[in-house]
């Protein structure tokens, strides 16, 4: 605060206008959603991302299996709820893979690897 009360009242007005105009600007932060928030939101629907300019389709069925369907893979797994992380099992061999997700909108999920899913059913 010092530091800007020795600049000159024009500067002074430029640093305020240039912070306020980053405050409003800046998007939201996404929050990485609760273990609960995945049951509710994530199993039983069916997510779909673009990967490599084609549609990948993934179902959280309620019975604990996952499947992914798209043009080059195709495959039939578990899933687990662990803490606030889905883990999936024999999708790509035996390794299991946790992701977190966060809730960029109503439809739409961002996973921890990066993945941007939207909620199809």
């Amino acid at each position: 605060m010092e530091i800007i009360m020795l600049l000159s009242y024009p500067t002074r007005a430029l640093v305020l206008a240039t912070g306020i105009a980053l405050a409003v600007a800046a998007p939201a932060q996404a929050e990485m959603m609760t273990g609960e928030q995945l049951r509710t939101v994530v199993i039983g629907q069916t997510l779909e991302a673009r990967r490599f300019g084609q549609t990948l389709s993934m179902q959280f069925n309620t019975d604990g299996t996952v499947t992914i369907t798209s043009p080059i893979l195709n495959g039939t797994g578990t899933w687990e709820l662990q803490g606030n992380t889905i883990c999936t099992s024999g999708l790509r061999g035996n390794a299991t893979r946790c992701m977190s997700f966060e809730r960029v909108d109503d439809q739409t999920l961002r996973s921890s690897e990066g993945m941007t899913l939207r909620i199809a059913s």
